[in-house]
């Protein structure tokens, strides 16, 4: 009897670089392939390498973030995603952000693939990746796995439908549950964009905002409490390629009013960019204030020049949206001093990527599998 089978290879007890493997005797399928978030080498570990010498059949991927899918190009089997994760790993890639394999597929929300008679259903969740899935593998008539990936419910998109396309009555399900053993409050992205609308209100001078710049649903919440509080939007020309890769519904300086590309017209990477619609200089922007700015750690330099420039950022506010572990870093240590130094005050507005445990129970109840897995995870000692 051919039977559906999976082994988790990685993931079972730290948060990022999940690696499973679905199977049967005719199919051997690969469930992600990325970095573990603490993992800074370009050195593939023993594990990775054994992977890559490994003959699978197909390669599914459920988003763009690295602990997910770093490490697809060192694959020759087809690597399956998401339409507009493909556009956005392209854009990346065209910056020398991320490498591509040579054999990239997609798939729409709930369509079926077949790999050697293994179904693979793809399921649109919520996630602070754009175009994120949930998988479910099936042998008929034998074991239905549902895996998860990254996923929560408390972005833009609606949990109860999600719920309503999933299957009950499954074998296994394989559940991220990074949250579990952490207190933290459930804040939606509404409640985070109402939140900074208060924050952008509390000062007259710059707000500078640092986020992932592949949370396109966390650009679109800074950029209506932009525009609630009458600030203009401005972004880097990388940040508005990607934008414009994600959809038409992501705010870039092609598509949304109220948006700017700020460049630096001496940089080596000012070409790949210089297309954009509507774009201003860094210092054309200096002796302005009433804005919203989004950065990265990189844009230091770029902020001391305005200064240079006439720019005064004495009771300005950076925003910090992102996982606070990275604080911990010697990077963002030094670029938070940096930012202190230029007299700007360091606020926190940040909502989780990842489902809390009310939401996994809901799925739990719902999918009423017989066998429960546990990923993403610090500890798996509730299995």
């Amino acid at each position: 009897m051919n039977e559906l089978n999976y082994t988790i290879l990685r993931g079972g007890d730290k948060i990022g670089g999940n690696i499973i493997t679905v199977w049967t005797d005719d199919a051997n399928i690969l469930v992600e392939f990325g970095k573990e978030l603490d993992n800074n080498s370009s050195t593939l570990t023993e594990l990775e390498k054994d992977i890559v010498n490994t003959k699978f059949d197909a390669c599914f991927i459920t988003h763009y973030h690295g602990d997910h899918a770093a490490n697809i190009s060192e694959l020759t089997c087809p690597v399956y995603m998401g339409k507009k994760c493909k556009a956005v790993m392209e854009t990346m890639a065209a910056h020398r952000q991320v490498k591509l394999p040579k054999d990239i597929r997609t798939f729409d929300d709930g369509e079926v693939i077949l790999i050697n008679g293994v179904r693979v259903t793809p399921y649109l969740c919520d996630h602070s990746a754009l175009d994120s899935y949930m998988f479910k593998f099936e042998r008929y008539p034998y074991e239905t796995i549902l895996y998860t990936g990254d996923w929560r419910t408390n972005g833009r998109k609606s949990f109860g439908a999600l719920l309503k396309k999933l299957p009950t009555d499954i074998d296994v399900l394989i559940t991220e549950n990074t949250n579990a053993n952490r207190a933290f409050a459930r804040k939606t992205e509404e409640d985070l964009e109402r939140e900074a609308v208060k924050v952008f209100n509390s000062t007259d001078k710059p707000i500078f905002i640092l986020q992932s710049t592949t949370n396109f649903d966390r650009v679109v919440s800074f950029y209506k409490a932009a525009n609630t509080a009458k600030r203009k939007f401005y972004i880097d020309g990388y940040q508005s390629k990607l934008c414009k890769s994600a959809g038409e519904k992501i705010p870039s300086a092609d598509t949304h009013t109220n948006v700017e590309a700020v460049v630096d017209l001496t940089s080596k990477s000012y070409p790949a960019v210089k297309h954009i619609k509507k774009q201003r200089t860094y210092t054309s922007v200096a002796k302005e204030s009433n804005y919203v700015m989004l950065i990265r750690q990189s844009h230091i330099e770029h902020l001391k020049k305005m200064v240079e420039n006439g720019a005064n950022f004495d009771g300005s506010i950076l925003v910090y949206s992102m996982w606070s572990g990275y604080k911990e870093t010697e990077s963002m240590k030094a670029f938070l001093a940096e930012i202190k130094k230029l007299g700007i005050n360091e606020v926190t507005l940040h909502a989780s990527g990842h489902a809390d445990a009310v939401s996994i129970d809901k799925l739990i109840k719902h999918t009423n599998p017989k066998q429960i897995e546990y990923v993403h995870c610090e500890n798996n000692e509730e299995k």
